[in-house]
């Protein structure tokens, strides 16, 4: 073979391999820039977890629950609105919620009421609208969207008794439920419960879960970050809180042993099942949904699926404490848990903050109850260490002192040493802001 020719063979050999090479690097390099724009769109597709620009700076006070009767018509408005709610110690959630409460206020209605309703929308970015399980109508007219900024009215019957979800159905529903717009209507049953005259004391109980913030990947994929007990205020007195963890092992029921209790129990999911079970006593008396005809007796749980309801009744006979859970207990490790006090005796009243002698030691114990704290000037000495217990009852605050860097929510305690005499405001930043006339005291420094 001529040189040429063995010459003319290599270069070929080159070559072919020159291609494969080019090849397998071309292939690699659009590997890479698939891989590069697909981690690109996953990290797109969670930047819904970052605040709307609408909502940024948005931590709207909670406006009250307005209800007014004229026989048997009931006149309810609720708002839609953006409010921060402090879920776990610092873990603090822009919930979208009905009148900054989440679970939103309870809602009381009596069989055979025809509920006027009316939803203003302040939320700037977003439609939202009520769907309630307590009614029957075409949910494209009375459960319609009502616009931001503006308001809807719509009217229907409550001919059902019972223990009834209520929530924002506009969609995806999903993202609305679990971002924090859901609550209880309960429909009194014209006739009560068979059971009414035994009942000696009532409680409202509600769970609902929490998610990745607005991560409706994570809500519908992922498993609840937080599960929750609240309370709604059923008669004067009782508290009200939101889902938070912790809530009603912080304000624990007091009852007396020996009496039955009755709950009304709701469950708001919006994914997972509910199993409600009182440790230490079994269900006397329980009518699913609420509903009097749906009695049963002699329960050791209750399966409420999510939106599903209950009244369950039961008897605590030795004083001591009792906790109750849902018995999925995965859900009680993230927070489903709550306490009952049952007490021998007399039911013991709360300390009085008014009866701390706050001037002779600085110990300091603040309460926060319906947008007032209870005092309107807290008096400390100059130079010695000040200690603060700070506790909010019926509505969820915090107290801020900022020229000694004091800021608790809900519930704590903060010591700092004020070095000389002066006035120094005292408020809610919470819901309201400094600028919330309502919600401010004084620290007199002497």
């Amino acid at each position: 073979m001529t040189t040429d020719k063995k010459l003319t063979i290599i270069n070929i050999v080159v070559a072919f391999w020159l291609v494969i090479i080019i090849s397998l690097l071309i292939i690699k390099f659009n590997a890479g820039e698939t891989t590069a724009s697909t981690s690109n769109h996953h990290h797109h597709h969670h930047e819904q977890i970052h605040v709307m620009p609408e909502h940024e700076n948005l931590n709207q006070t909670p406006t009250p629950l307005e209800v007014r009767r004229e026989g048997s018509n009931v006149y309810i408005k609720m708002t839609a609105q953006i409010t921060d709610i402090e879920i776990n110690e610092d873990y603090t959630y822009k919930a979208w919620t009905f009148n900054g409460e989440a679970p939103g206020p309870l809602v009381v209605v009596e069989e055979g009421d025809m509920i006027h309703f009316t939803l203003e929308n302040m939320d700037p970015a977003m439609d939202h609208s009520m769907d309630f399980h307590a009614v029957h109508t075409a949910p494209n007219k009375g459960f319609a969207n009502v616009p931001s900024n503006e308001e809807g009215t719509f009217v229907y019957k409550a001919s059902s008794p019972g223990v009834f979800m209520y929530h924002c159905g506009t969609d995806p529903a999903l993202l609305h439920i679990a971002n924090g717009m859901h609550g209880t209507i309960i429909v009194k049953p014209k006739g009560g419960y068979p059971t009414d005259d035994e009942v000696a004391r009532e409680f409202v109980v509600i769970q609902n879960e929490w998610y990745e913030y607005n991560d409706i990947e994570n809500m519908t994929n992922g498993v609840p970050k937080h599960v929750v007990f609240s309370t709604k205020a059923l008669h004067d007195g009782q508290a009200n809180t939101n889902g938070v963890v912790g809530a009603l092992i912080n304000q624990p029921f007091q009852v007396k042993a020996g009496e039955k209790i009755r709950f009304y129990v709701a469950n708001m999911g919006p994914n997972e099942t509910s199993s409600f079970h009182v440790i230490g006593t079994l269900f006397d008396d329980v009518y699913i949904d609420g509903q009097p005809a749906n009695h049963f007796e002699g329960m050791q749980t209750v399966g409420l699926p999510a939106s599903g309801g209950a009244v369950v009744e039961f008897t605590l006979k030795d004083a001591g404490e009792y906790k109750f859970v849902t018995h999925q207990f995965n859900h009680v490790q993230k927070g489903a848990v709550g306490k009952i006090i049952a007490y021998d005796g007399d039911i013991p009243e709360l300390p009085d903050p008014e009866e701390q002698s706050v001037e002779s030691n600085n110990q300091l114990n603040i309460k926060a109850t319906n947008f007032t704290f209870d005092k309107n000037e807290y008096v400390v000495k100059a130079g010695d260490e000040v200690t603060i217990k700070f506790t909010s009852t019926e509505g969820y605050h915090s107290m801020a002192i900022d020229d000694f860097d004091v800021h608790i929510q809900g519930r704590g305690e903060a010591s700092f040493t004020p070095k000389k005499p002066g006035r120094y405001k005292i408020y809610c930043n919470v819901y309201c802001g400094s600028g919330h006339e309502q919600m401010t005291s004084i620290l007199v420094v002497q």
